[in-house]
């Protein structure tokens, strides 16, 4: 099976917050918070999650949506289909969601 993705490439200056591309900047950002072991995460109210690890690089995923949105260190964004075969860079940021959201239902309130 090939890899099919949708790539686009940003300037590092277009991303704005943790990691949030400006198109989505106006999702206004509901909780802000670090969890121990991860990084930076946000929570939006479009329903995003983003996650900005100790290396830069970034992760979006949104629970109404198949897609993963990975952000590199240069600011390049790829975002992943349903279909598509992750990377193990992606899969190993992945792996760190549910510490993500178990973090921010043990502190909702």
């Amino acid at each position: 099976m090939a890899l099919q993705r949708s790539s686009v490439t940003t300037a590092s200056s277009s991303l704005s917050g943790i990691g949030v591309p400006t198109s989505q900047s106006k999702s206004c950002i509901l909780r802000l918070f670090f969890v121990p072991a991860v990084g930076w995460a946000s929570h939006h109210a479009n329903g995003e999650i983003w996650v900005e690890f100790d290396d830069a690089t970034k992760v979006g995923v949104k629970s109404t949506t198949t897609t993963v949105k990975y952000v590199d260190q240069q600011g390049n964004l790829t975002r992943y289909q349903k279909s598509d075969i992750l990377p193990d860079f992606v899969k190993f940021r992945l792996e760190k969601v549910p510490a993500v959201l178990e973090h921010l239902l043990r502190n909702c309130n």
